[in-house]
Parts: structure tokens; C-alpha cells; sequence
């Protein structure tokens, strides 16, 4: 017969929510993923219109339908 066995939550200090965001952020890059704002800042649309030779408005409306985009 398999036993369940309950975790029960331990508390956490600033150093384990430190530790533990920092391995969260070190495994996304491994996976070759970023965490980016929900909104472009205006140097990311500066650069976005930059290197797609288009507006900053149409840089925005293209950062928003990558970040909304599934796959």
C-alpha cells in the first residue's frame, strides 16, 4: 500500500524568497526564456521602430501581439 504523506508549508525568510527567485530567473534563461514588461518602455519602442524601419506606435501594437501570442 502507497502512504500520502502531507507537506506542510515551512515559513520563509527574505533569504529563501531571494534564493528561491533566483533559481526561478536562472532556470527560465536556461530555457532560453525572459521576463519582459506587459508594457514596452519607450526605448524598446525606439528600437523595435528602429530595426523594423516602422513608427513607434506600430512597434507597440507589434510588442503587444507578441507578448499576447500562444503557442
Amino acid at each position: 500500500m502507497n502512504r500520502i504523506e502531507t507537506i506542510k508549508p515551512t515559513p520563509h525568510n527574505d533569504a529563501s524568497t531571494l534564493n528561491n527567485s533566483l533559481i526561478l530567473m536562472d532556470s527560465l534563461g536556461c530555457a532560453g526564456l525572459v521576463v519582459a514588461p506587459g508594457e514596452p518602455t519607450p526605448s524598446m519602442l525606439k528600437a523595435g521602430a528602429a530595426v523594423g524601419g516602422i513608427s513607434p506606435q506600430l512597434a507597440e501594437h507589434v510588442y503587444h501581439a507578441m507578448i499576447q501570442a500562444e503557442d
